[in-house]
């Protein structure tokens, strides 16, 4: 048996390098070997030519602008609309972005080149990684320009959605008034790890947190991450890059938490915040209050609203006309957003050009695979758990089970345990793949079952869902084993799940397995329901049965999630061990509950009991835990 599990790994491993190579994450090319005795100097001076190389790329595609300017290009921008004397003067990303983005309004060349030389040192200023362990972020600075723009890092910033959002809508913004879509395409990596990082900080209800492990939201936030996604989707459609439909929907869960959570309908207005406090209604009187309601219009996020748009309008020119009129006591990024707003409401939609139609309606995406490692060899579209938006960060996960079966009678049939290790790749969001292999022990006898798995979105409404296995020469384990479903995402939100499979299973022994399925998966805020009625031909001899599983689950993703499963029906199938071939008939019902924890970003830890009754033949009690890490 060792023989057959070392091939079972080993054409595990060369199917991973495949697809690995495939899909391009294991490029096939020389690499030089690295040296023990290489010092952490030397990598860092490699690092650093390295980046001069790829700074110089990036030069050579505006050569007009490399030279020109000698002054902080943060600085550089900033000084078009305030005083930038001094000693020192704070950097804050966030607001020169809306300066930059404002510069755009005209393809003037110096005005592209100042925006130009600022988007590269945001670039090289991202972080990697901050104080919260994420990449892709954005720290306030201090500069010193009375030595040589000295830059001092202040470790801080107000939001690490809103710094990413307006970097993204300036990066679109840029890309479509200067053509200038190479410099992006060298970036593509700095771009999807800020980018990434608005979904990171995504709750439940679709809306964005400033920070890790912070509940609190704010109006402004969500209007910025909107529009930044928006520029997501228009760059990653330029440059072929993938990554529209994921981002589409990530965007989309903002769209809703934002009318579902954030607009107050008897005041036809937006709160401002809402957190452990409560929600904090909007006080028209007070300008920042006012101020504030103006970004969803700006943001175009009211493109649909007429009503709102106009009453929005209205309510703010009542009480700070004047205030806005005279220009007094208002900050330059206010000055900006209040004209934008004035451009937005004679009928220009602003960032129409960065890829900002109304959102589309959410893509759910394909889950995980449970298999039960029970005599029936079932492996099941599992525990639905998240959409497509709810997939964040980690690409990669590991999981790690043990199986504990006790059957009654215990004299005949003893006990049963079973060890699992299983590796799960989100490849893109619209693949992934995943290679489980198991050892099962019964009767004083190790047996091994190898198994590979599929998902794929081929369209808004439609992903498939495939897996093939192979078990050691056993009784129970399949010769060969493929499972295949038809996914179809109905209804306006697209979380009501339609399918329709297939199964075959060759037994070592002489018999063979023909299933049917269909059945539904529908995913609610926080719950998930399904429901699936599977028809059984049984060969030698054509025995049919019908067996049904539903389940319920609830939880919260990258929190914890408590699943509760129950199967019931008959098993039949034509004994061929008497002298005369007879059918035999069993009921079974089934029902496990499960709990998945996470104790932080990328581990936990799960738990599952179970009960079969499968009469006449045994009962049998289960318990199962193991542990995941995430990366």
């Amino acid at each position: 048996m060792k023989e057959h599990f070392k091939k079972i790994i080993y054409y595990a491993v060369i199917l991973i390098i495949i697809i690995y190579s495939y899909t391009g994450l294991l490029p096939i090319q020389t690499v030089a070997q690295e040296t023990g005795n290489e010092t952490k100097e030397e990598d860092l001076l490699k690092e650093s030519a390295q980046n001069q190389a790829d700074q110089e790329e990036v030069e050579q595609t505006a050569p007009v602008i490399k030279e020109i300017w000698k002054n902080h290009p943060a600085l550089e921008v900033m000084k078009y609309y305030q005083s930038v004397t001094g000693a020192k003067i704070d950097v804050v990303p966030h607001l020169v972005n809306i300066m930059a983005a404002d510069l755009l309004r005209s393809s003037n060349l110096e005005r592209l080149a100042v925006v130009r030389n600022y988007i590269t040192w945001y670039f090289n200023h991202l972080n990697y990684a901050d104080k919260y362990d994420i990449t892709g972020s954005m720290y306030d600075y201090t500069v010193f320009t009375d030595s040589g723009h000295r830059e001092l890092s202040l470790k801080r910033s107000n939001s690490i959605c809103r710094y990413a959002g307006t970097f993204l809508m300036l990066l679109g913004r840029y890309a479509f008034v200067s053509g200038d879509w190479k410099l992006l395409d060298l970036r593509r990596k700095n771009i999807e790890d800020l980018a990434y990082n608005i979904p990171f900080l995504q709750r439940e209800d679709g809306l964005i947190r400033p920070f890790p492990k912070q509940e609190s939201v704010f109006l402004v936030d969500n209007c910025e991450a909107f529009v930044g996604l928006s520029a997501v989707m228009k760059i990653s459609k330029q440059l072929n890059w993938n990554i529209d439909k994921y981002y589409g929907v990530i965007r989309q869960r903002i769209y809703e938490g934002f009318w579902n959570t954030l607009y107050h309908s008897a005041g036809k207005t937006f709160y401002e915040s809402i957190d452990e406090k409560g929600k904090h209604l909007c006080q028209w009187e007070k300008f920042p209050d006012a101020y504030n309601q103006l970004m969803p219009l700006v943001y175009d996020m009211l493109h649909r609203n007429r009503s709102i748009r106009r009453n929005t309008w209205k309510r703010f020119r009542k009480f700070h006309l004047k205030k806005m009129s005279g220009i007094t006591d208002v900050t330059a990024e206010q000055k900006i957003i209040y004209r934008w707003v004035e451009q937005y409401v004679k009928g220009r939609r602003l960032w129409a050009d960065v890829g900002n139609p109304p959102p589309p309606p959410p893509v759910t995406m394909p889950v995980d695979v449970v298999t039960e490692p029970e005599s029936t060899g079932r492996i099941l579209p599992g525990t639905p758990t998240r959409q497509e938006g709810q997939k964040v960060m980690k690409k990669n996960r590991i999981d790690v089970q043990y199986f504990y079966e006790y059957l009654s009678p215990y004299n005949i049939y003893g006990a049963w345990e079973s060890y699992y290790i299983k590796y799960y790749r989100y490849q893109t969001p619209t693949f992934n793949f995943f290679i489980h292999g198991g050892m099962v022990k019964r009767e004083h006898k190790n047996d091994y079952i190898g198994l590979l798995g599929f998902a794929k979105d081929w369209s808004p409404r439609l992903y498939t869902y495939t897996v093939v296995a192979k078990g050691t020469i056993s009784n129970y384990l399949p010769n060969a084993r493929i499972d295949h479903d038809f996914n179809f995402k109905l209804g306006k939100a697209r979380n009501f799940m339609w399918t329709i499979g297939a199964t075959y299973i060759k037994y070592y022994v002489p018999a063979e397995d023909v299933i049917v399925s269909t059945g539904f998966v529908w995913y609610l805020p926080k719950w998930v329901l399904s429901y699936r009625l599977f028809w059984n031909h049984k060969y030698p001899g054509n025995i049919q049965s019908l067996s049904h599983l539903a389940g319920i689950e609830h939880g919260i993703d990258k929190s914890r999630w408590t699943s509760l499963t129950a199967s019931w029906g008959s098993q039949a199938y034509l004994a061929l061990y008497v002298l005369v071939p007879e059918q035999i008939r069993q009921s079974a019902f089934n029902i496990n509950i499960g709990h998945r924890q996470w104790f932080s970003r990328g581990f936990g830890a799960f738990i599952e009991a179970g009960y079969l009754d499968l009469d006449p033949a045994y009962r049998k009690y289960l318990l199962s835990a193991g542990l995941f890490v995430e990366f």
